[in-house]
């Protein structure tokens, strides 16, 4: 059984390092629902693994939840801990996870993250068609 499969196609992580110049960003993970890595830019696979997990069991958690109350998909989550905080947003079928430095302001989290969808949204349409 072999592990998770990797990606590290030239349009996620060109983006993914032009996000974490400066600002206070940490990595840039792009992940299943399962918490299994796509594609990150982060110093080692362990240190994306742990937020990608944690983002993906926070994602689904709320998911089931939403469905018992009746309520809409989350646009996207924040996740604020002594580490650190973590931004999470769908990605097509993905998860797009942005963490950052505790003083980095949600809002700005949010603006990242959408500018690295629109840059990224090329690479995400050829992913999903293989």
């Amino acid at each position: 059984m072999s592990g998770p499969v990797v990606v590290r196609a030239q349009g996620f992580q060109e983006a993914f390092q032009q996000a974490i110049q400066g600002g206070g960003l940490q990595s840039v993970i792009l992940c299943k629902l399962d918490g299994s890595l796509i594609s990150y830019t982060a110093t080692s696979e362990r240190e994306a693994q742990i937020p990608a997990a944690i983002a993906a069991n926070v994602w689904t958690s709320a998911l089931s939840q939403k469905e018992s109350i009746g309520a809409e998909d989350p646009e996207y989550m924040l996740v604020d801990a002594e580490s650190g905080r973590l931004f999470v947003q769908p990605a097509a079928d993905l998860l797009l996870c942005l963490v950052a430095q505790q003083n980095v302001g949600f809002g700005m989290l949010r603006l990242k993250a959408g500018a690295l969808l629109a840059c990224i949204a090329s690479p995400l349409r050829d992913l999903a068609i293989k």
